[in-house]
């Protein structure tokens, strides 16, 4: 490490998705484990100390290993919230359980959002969704239920292209003008450029890898049980 960076204090560092923690600050990786299912060495003897502890009512988090050598890198983002394991277990309904299976799914498999693309793009647009949801019920439904997916990408000339997205071979026109009104008078007022919507690309029939390859997922999953089920996206029209 060099001397400037020796001067760098622990307030100043930017803890920012992609950044190393410093070598030996104590901070473990987490794993969670099922007494019934322990997938590491680390989690076996986890389990099997439990067991004999007689305390295998359910999954429990367990530090490690902690190689020599090794650095955390942070992964997440801030929009992310940690919950304790009791607010994630048996008062939750059936569907609270699958959305939060699908929010993690979702969240681990696809690339983070930049922190730029967030204030200007999908936290207006998921503010406006809390909104709609809370006011006019019924369009939520309406335009989630047709086009289930959202996605985005900033072209070079810095305007944005919109994708709304169907299961539907021929979803309804009328909607994706009002999805498209809504996303375009939303993003309007925040967003640096011309922002335009796609309409030749309303289906997961016209939409092709190439394009999946080069846009963003606007996701509308909350997987805080804070939020409301009715504020969720409805991917199971898929």
């Amino acid at each position: 490490m060099s001397s400037s960076e020796e001067a760098i204090t622990d307030d100043e560092l930017p803890w920012e998705q992609g950044s190393l923690l410093p070598d030996g600050l104590g901070v473990l990786p987490l794993q969670w484990v099922h007494p019934a299912e322990p997938a590491t060495r680390v989690a076996r003897g986890a389990a099997t100390a439990a067991a004999r502890r007689g305390d295998v009512s359910g999954p429990f988090p367990v530090p490690g290993p902690d190689k020599q050598g090794d650095r955390m890198m942070v992964e997440t983002q801030s929009c992310d919230l940690v919950k304790s394991a009791s607010d994630l277990r048996g008062s939750w309904s059936e569907e609270h359980c699958k959305r939060l299976a699908r929010w993690l799914g979702q969240r681990y498999s696809r690339p983070a959002i930049p922190d730029e693309d967030y204030e200007c793009i999908t936290r207006p647009i998921r503010d406006a969704w809390n909104d709609l949801v809370a006011n006019d019920p019924h369009s939520a439904v309406s335009y989630h239920r047709e086009y289930s997916e959202w996605r985005y990408r900033r072209e070079e000339d810095g305007s944005l292209t919109l994708y709304i997205l169907s299961p539907k071979a021929n979803p309804d026109e009328t909607t994706a003008l009002e999805v498209s009104d809504f996303l375009t008078q939303t993003l309007a007022p925040v967003y640096p450029g011309e922002v335009r919507v796609a309409v030749n690309h309303r289906s997961y029939h016209t939409f092709t890898k190439a394009d999946e390859l080069s846009t963003e997922q606007i996701s509308m999953e909350w997987a805080s049980r804070d939020e409301g089920v009715e504020g969720a996206a409805l991917p199971d029209v898929l």
